[in-house]
């Protein structure tokens, strides 16, 4: 673990930078300090980024949109979201894409599923249950969920997330927690987690740019998605909290700072 607490010289300087939003580019839409200086500085020194997140309350245009919203020009095909994703790995694996859904998610996230041609159902079958982040989860579709899986489907969970980080200090529920209602109700466990710190998301990126993993760091302010997935794939991360421990248990960061922008002037202005 690096600790960065000066500005002495990097042994590493990425190329390529997966950047987390929540917790490192806004709180609960609040862009946090120093992210514009980051954007620039990383355009200046010609370094590739893109958005990698577990959001699956959302679809890729309604991130697009949001970043926009708050100041933050990209490209659309810059950022990643567990939820959208999720869809598509569904759809182009055959072994799944024929299966009937019954999916948990967003007035969005649905649309974008069926405009994918996916075969949603809204009442228990054996198929797939595809659970994404729903603001209106309640006591009928945990009843469905269960008792498609009680029937056999798959299991499929856009992430684990147990929360996400609001200004104040606080922290909303996340989608692992509407999971972990569906699992003790039907005592099964995901068959396919989506997001961080499983490797689907990262392997997409990276064969799209065709960069390899020895120029890549993740930045996320998690350390059981963002820094659990760096372990797993085998990328450096840098964990973005003032306040959260720096390890946990064998999860650690490579490098540890304060912000975005902490990161970014680190990495480039040395």
């Amino acid at each position: 673990l690096k600790i960065i607490m000066t500005l002495d010289s990097p042994e590493f300087i990425p190329e390529f930078f997966l950047i987390d939003l929540d917790g490192v580019v806004y709180e609960d839409g609040m862009i946090l300090p120093g992210v514009f200086e980051s954007f620039d500085l990383l355009r200046y020194h010609n370094k590739q980024f893109v958005f990698i997140t577990n959001n699956s309350g959302t679809s890729q245009i309604g991130l697009y949109k949001k970043l926009q919203s708050i100041g933050i020009n990209c490209e659309l095909d810059q950022i990643f979201a567990s939820g959208f994703m999720m869809a598509d790995y569904i759809k182009y694996h055959p072994e799944y894409c024929d299966f009937p859904i019954y999916l948990i998610a967003t007035k969005e996230l649905k649309s974008y599923y069926k405009n994918l041609g996916l075969n949603l159902v809204d009442e228990a079958t054996k198929g797939i249950v595809a659970v994404l982040l729903d603001l209106n989860f309640n006591y009928h579709k945990l009843e469905q969920a269960s008792f498609s899986l009680q029937k056999g489907s798959r299991f499929f969970v856009a992430n684990l997330d147990t929360s996400f980080p609001i200004p104040g200090a606080l922290r909303k529920p996340g989608l692992g927690a509407l999971v972990q209602a569906i699992a003790v109700a039907s005592q099964k466990q995901p068959d396919l987690i989506y997001g961080k710190p499983y490797p689907h998301m990262v392997e997409t990126i990276l064969t799209l740019y065709k960069v390899p993993k020895e120029r890549v760091i993740i930045i996320g302010d998690s350390l059981e998605s963002d820094i659990e997935l760096g372990q797993r794939f085998g990328i450096k991360s840098a964990l973005i909290s003032p306040s959260l421990p720096l390890s946990q248990g064998d999860i650690k960061p490579d490098y540890y700072f304060d912000s975005l922008k902490s990161a970014t002037d680190y990495f480039l202005l040395n």
